[in-house]
């Protein structure tokens, strides 16, 4: 494998989403499913409890949404909005189900949507210095 591709692949294994940021059991899906506060958007509900040293995120994604195919697609979208902007989210455990139609989204309005949600539910702290649109400087350097 040549250096540069090795290289390349560092840098892809640092942008993953750590192993301490994902719900994984089971159970954990269920509690917010049944004990969490829930915030529904247009082709998003996020169901959440707030708590923890760190924002954790789980994502569920229906047949109902699409194919295997798709459905990856929506999770890997979900995963990389989420990835972008936990700097700016307060300390939560929380659960993205997506709603059908939620694949036609592109990256930016899902993103967008997830913002919205955010806020509604308090999670959001990138705007806390009075900037209301869903553009902030970040850290990375990263569009929203």
């Amino acid at each position: 494998m040549p250096a540069e591709q090795k290289e390349g692949n560092a840098f892809l294994h640092n942008q993953r989403l750590p192993k301490k940021e994902r719900l994984h059991a089971q159970k954990e899906f269920v509690y917010l499913r049944t004990h969490g506060k829930r915030k529904s958007g247009k082709y998003l509900v996020l169901l959440y409890e707030v708590g923890g040293s760190h924002p954790i995120i789980g994502i569920a994604v229906g047949k109902r949404v699409g194919g295997a195919v798709v459905r990856s697609v929506v999770r890997r979208r979900i995963r990389e909005s989420y990835r972008r902007s936990r700097w700016a989210l307060r300390s939560a455990r929380m659960l993205f189900i997506a709603k059908t139609g939620a694949a036609k989204l592109r990256q930016g309005d899902l993103q967008r949507e997830m913002i919205g949600l955010w806020r509604r539910a308090f999670l959001w702290k990138g705007d806390a210095g009075g900037n209301s649109g869903t553009t902030v400087d970040n850290p990375y350097n990263q569009a929203i």
